[in-house]
C-alpha cells in the first residue's frame, strides 16, 4: 500500500511537535456520493511562524514518503500528485487566521471504492456485503507504527495542543458506526491530546478500527 497523504500528514505534525509548541490539527472528511464518487477534503493547520521548519520537516520526510510530503504548502505539487493517482484536484487554499496557517485541499475520486481501496486515502476500505449495504472501515493511527520510543516519549512529554479527526458523510442513512454520530448520515473519529471529552488521546486511540455502514 502507497503512503497516503493523511500519514505523510500526521507524520509531518508530529515532527514538528518535537521541535516547536503551538496548536497543530489534522481533520479529513470524506464524503460519499449517490454517483459512486467522493470527495475527500484534508484541513490542517500550525502556526504562522513555523512555516519555514514546516516546510525543512516535508525535506526530511521526503526521503521516505516521496514527493507526496513536499506537496503540502505547494498548490502545483499537490495538483500533479493527485493527478498521477488518476484524481482530480478541485481546491488548493491557504490563509492565515489567528497567526495560524490553514491548508485545505479538496480532492474528487469519481470511483469512490477504487480510490479508498488503492490505499490513497489512508488504511481504508469500502466492500459491498451480501445484503448490498456498503461497509467502510479502516484504521486511523495517529502515531507512525515506526516511531521510535523515545520519540514518543518526547512527544508524550513536550507535546503542545494537537488534534486530528476523520469526518464521513454516507450517501444514505447510516446504518451503523462505531463513530460520534453527528447526525444521521454523518459520524466522525477524534484523536486529541491532551484528551477531550470526545475525543481519545492520541497516546491511546480507540477504537483501533473504524467501521461505519449505509
Amino acid at each position: 500500500m502507497q503512503a497516503s497523504p493523511t500519514t505523510a500528514l500526521l507524520c509531518c505534525l508530529l515532527t514538528l511537535c518535537l521541535f516547536c509548541c503551538g496548536c497543530l490539527t489534522l481533520k479529513q472528511t470524506l464524503v460519499f456520493n449517490q454517483d459512486s464518487s467522493c470527495i475527500v477534503t484534508y484541513e490542517y493547520s500550525f502556526p504562522e511562524e513555523q512555516r519555514a521548519l514546516w516546510q525543512e520537516v516535508e525535506s526530511i520526510l521526503g526521503e521516505k514518503y516521496g514527493e507526496i510530503s513536499k506537496s503540502f504548502l505547494n498548490e502545483q505539487g499537490a495538483r500533479q500528485f493527485f493527478t498521477d493517482n488518476g484524481l482530480e484536484l478541485r481546491q488548493y487554499r491557504q490563509y492565515i487566521k489567528n497567526q495560524l496557517m490553514y491548508v485545505e485541499i479538496i480532492v474528487l475520486a469519481r470511483d469512490a471504492e477504487k480510490a479508498i481501496n488503492s490505499g490513497i486515502f489512508g488504511d481504508f476500505q469500502l466492500h459491498r456485503d451480501a445484503l448490498g449495504d456498503q461497509l467502510f472501515s479502516g484504521k486511523l493511527t495517529p502515531l507512525p507504527d515506526d516511531l521510535p520510543v523515545a520519540a514518543l516519549e518526547r512527544l508524550q512529554k513536550y507535546a503542545g495542543s494537537m488534534s486530528m479527526s476523520l469526518r464521513l458523510k454516507s450517501p444514505t442513512a447510516l446504518i451503523r458506526s462505531n463513530g460520534l454520530n453527528i447526525d444521521y448520515r454523518q459520524t466522525e473519529w477524534a484523536y486529541a491530546w491532551p484528551p477531550e471529552h470526545e475525543a481519545a488521546s492520541i497516546f491511546a486511540p480507540k477504537p483501533l478500527i473504524l467501521e461505519a455502514k449505509w
